[in-house]
């Protein structure tokens, strides 16, 4: 047999409940979004990697053929990968050099300092 519930532990149990759904209720906007905008996007486009697809014709499953073609032979796909990977490798690093080597001259109490923080900014 279960000890007697006192009211007083009703009402803080009613408090927890209207809480939880006050909680699941601010959150449901970023869990539309999320679902909506992220992952079924995300989804259809695995989807669709998969198959033989083009607007008028429905989609034809081909499996990792296109993955086969683009890793294979696809000469404009490779030249691509080596262009992020220069991007990569090069203008991101030299950015951040920049940027650094920016951040500490600023940080220096030099004369006028305070005028090329203000233009800067």
């Amino acid at each position: 047999m279960s000890p007697p519930v006192r009211q007083g532990q009703r009402r803080g149990t009613k408090r927890r409940r209207s809480a939880t759904v006050a909680g699941y209720l601010f959150l449901a906007p970023w869990f539309i979004g999320l679902f909506g905008l992220v992952l079924g996007p995300m989804v259809a486009s695995a989807y669709l990697s998969f198959t033989e697809y083009d607007l008028f014709t429905t989609a034809r499953w081909v499996g990792l053929d296109n993955y086969v073609t683009i890793l294979g032979s696809d000469t404009k796909f490779q030249q691509s990968v080596g262009v992020t990977m220069t991007y990569v490798l090069v203008s991101v690093p030299l950015r951040l050099a920049f940027a650094l080597g920016l951040a500490i001259v600023l940080n220096r109490a030099l004369r006028g300092m305070s005028f090329y923080r203000s233009v800067l900014y």
